[in-house]
């Protein structure tokens, strides 16, 4: 890869984005009016592919206002207002989910919202300043990139609100803590993004270091179970590569021990992972309940749950980190993953199980990372006229991890891998040494640090590694191995 770089033309950066606290975000404010105008012309653009509901949404909308803004004895009645708003609202709802540009270029301003009756107003939209913790869930779609997303929710007050941005969202975990300006209409918020909508207070952390108590739940449909026993379920989880894996590339700070259920059985969605509901397939779930309950599992004796249902369900999904759970009335702080089943072996990828291969993916995400994407550049320099490429780095698992699979320098220094020793902070020019990414000595990240290129997404400093194929790695090819260029973004999105 590296001499690749030396072209300038044509060229590939691995990149890396991770949680960064708020200190990495962008200082630039602007206030929240002119944010949502600045969205409202490509919300009016997009809804124009979808006339129908514009139209519709276009006449409830301007009922709205002119009830609001009419003389009280021209009103219409308010229980026709009550009916308008209320087929609007779901309306909006949808179009939160689909366009939150576009629900911001329909959302009525809090003075005009002020003057429609107080029953009314419980169908529209209010701008609210909240503050809260968030919830995030990754789901993956390998076959189709473009379908792999974050879904947020917002808990505030003991309510648990989907969260949707017209922009990208800072990178965080589940657990952070977070003001956000925008609207709320129900159980939904919606808001423009950025630094000057949201004001992080404080970033969780990844907890990433030292044994991960794991709890397997083995889902199956009423057709029957899959092949694997729950031991053998259990040997291939905790004695198989999926372990390895992970005490290799740790250099042995991350360890899994832990226990796998029964199959349990039931009908389920096999595309939950791109429903909008968190935990619509969990320990909430009445048959996983009902289990959980008359084995009297202890769920405070676990740190991360991992759902396997039968092979039909896709895509797999994690949440960023811990997050709350409630069961049986106590909270319990878990990340929960789904991955569903299967037995087929490729011996083409660094992790010989597809299985396994995948489940590191998701466990990534559960320790605290995102993805590994590629940013390929077509400019004088290593970060212009670049676009970014869902997954494609090749040689991490968080990517495509296709021809290596160890987790780039950057997210191991954030994981808590790497020690002050095994990292250097570069800021001049000199001579340096590198040794294998792979390997559990010697200094195996140089962190260049350019305040230049802290533009947009760009955090202004970058990871350098030297990746040989070693253990998990071995499958790097020749031509590849050698020095990797990590670029960490702030956004979740990048």
């Amino acid at each position: 890869m590296f001499p690749e770089l030396k072209r300038y033309t044509s060229f590939a950066i691995l990149l890396g984005i991770v949680a960064l606290g708020a200190s990495g975000l962008d200082a630039v404010r602007s206030t929240h009016e002119a944010q949502v105008a600045a969205v409202s012309s490509a919300a009016a653009e997009t809804t124009n592919t979808a006339n129908s509901v514009s139209a519709e949404l276009g006449k409830l909308t301007g009922s709205l206002y002119q009830n609001a803004t009419a003389p009280q004895n021209t009103r219409a009645p308010e229980a026709a207002q009550l009916a308008a708003a209320s087929s609007r609202a779901a309306l909006m709802k949808n179009l939160a989910e689909t366009n939150p540009a576009a629900f911001l270029g329909y959302a009525l301003p809090l003075t005009v919202r002020a003057k429609l009756s107080k029953l009314v107003q419980t169908q529209v939209e209010e701008q609210k300043t909240l503050t809260g913790t968030i919830d995030v869930l990754h789901a993956d779609d390998f076959d189709h990139p473009e379908n792999s997303t974050f879904k947020y929710f917002l808990n505030v007050g003991g309510k648990h609100l989907s969260l949707y941005a017209a922009q990208d969202l800072p990178a965080l975990l589940s657990g952070s803590e977070l003001t956000i300006k925008g609207y709320q209409l129900g159980d939904i918020v919606v808001t423009v993004g950025g630094p000057a909508e949201i004001t992080v207070r404080k970033a969780a952390k990844p907890e990433s270091v030292g044994k991960q108590r794991l709890l397997v739940v083995l889902v199956s449909r009423p057709s029957g179970p899959p092949t694997p026993s729950p031991q053998d379920m259990k040997k291939l989880i905790f004695s198989g590569p999926f372990a390895k894996f992970f005490e290799e590339q740790s250099y042995g700070k991350v360890s899994f021990a832990g226990d796998v259920t029964d199959w349990i059985s039931f009908n389920y969605p096999s595309d939950h992972c791109q429903t909008n509901v968190l935990g619509a397939f969990d320990f909430d779930t009445p048959e996983i309940r009902a289990y959980i309950l008359e084995k009297k599992i202890d769920l405070a004796k676990y740190d991360r749950a991992v759902f396997v249902p039968s092979p039909d369900f896709y895509p797999s999904c994690s949440t960023l980190g811990k997050q709350n759970v409630l069961f049986n009335g106590t909270t319990y702080r878990l990340s929960l993953s789904w991955k569903g089943w299967s037995d087929s072996l490729d011996v083409g990828y660094p992790i010989p199980s597809t299985f396994a291969h995948v489940l590191a993916h998701e466990m990534g995400h559960a320790l605290g990372v995102m993805h590994a994407n590629g940013w390929w550049c077509f400019g004088p320099s290593l970060y212009e006229n670049c676009n970014h490429d869902e997954y494609a780095n090749w040689f991490d698992v968080m990517g495509a991890g296709s021809l290596a699979a160890h987790f780039n320098a950057f997210y191991k220094d954030f994981l808590g891998w790497l020690a002050p020793k095994d990292k250097k902070i570069v800021t001049k020019t000199g001579t340096y040494t590198l040794t294998p990414l792979e390997t559990a000595n010697g200094v195996r990240a140089i962190i260049l640090k350019n305040p230049a290129i802290a533009t947009g997404n760009l955090a202004g400093f970058s990871y350098l590694e030297f990746r040989q194929p070693i253990g998990f790695d071995a499958t790097l090819p020749a031509d590849d191995a050698g020095i990797f260029i990590n670029y960490p973004f702030t956004s979740a999105g990048s």
